[in-house]
């Protein structure tokens, strides 16, 4: 006899619904950029019928109710803001190309909660943390 395991997974609830693909996948972007897991239902249906049955429905895990639907409800996503003195405390420690030494440098916000720089003069690019 074969011995099968089940996972224990929460379950997936629907959220929102009647929704086109692009704005489905919209909404599916900020959930997932907020660290929380989304599944399209009726995706691909919608997509076929050119969104002639019922739309697109976003679910989310019982446990992810609360938060997704508060997110969704907001005009902003949960990202980390780019505090503009820590950005410009962090440039005047680094005032020079780590490559070439020049001054040609620009800073802006990279991934997460850090500040990408880059070089005009040699096209070199870091991170600052």
């Amino acid at each position: 006899m074969e011995r099968v395991t089940t996972l224990d997974t929460p379950e997936l609830v629907t959220i929102r619904g009647g929704l086109s693909s692009l704005d489905a996948g919209a909404l599916k972007l900020r959930l997932e950029r907020a660290g929380i897991y989304c599944h399209l239902a009726n995706e691909y249906t919608a997509k076929l019928s050119r969104g002639q049955v019922g739309g697109v429905w976003i679910q989310v895990p019982s446990t992810q109710v609360e938060r997704a639907t508060t997110l969704l409800a907001t005009d902003h996503d949960e990202l980390p803001e780019i505090d503009a003195d820590l950005l410009e405390a962090e440039a005047e420690d680094s005032e020079l190309c780590p490559t070439c030494d020049s001054d040609q440098i620009e800073y802006a916000s990279g991934a997460g909660n850090s500040i990408a720089g880059n070089c005009r003069a040699c096209g070199h690019q870091w991170t600052l943390t």
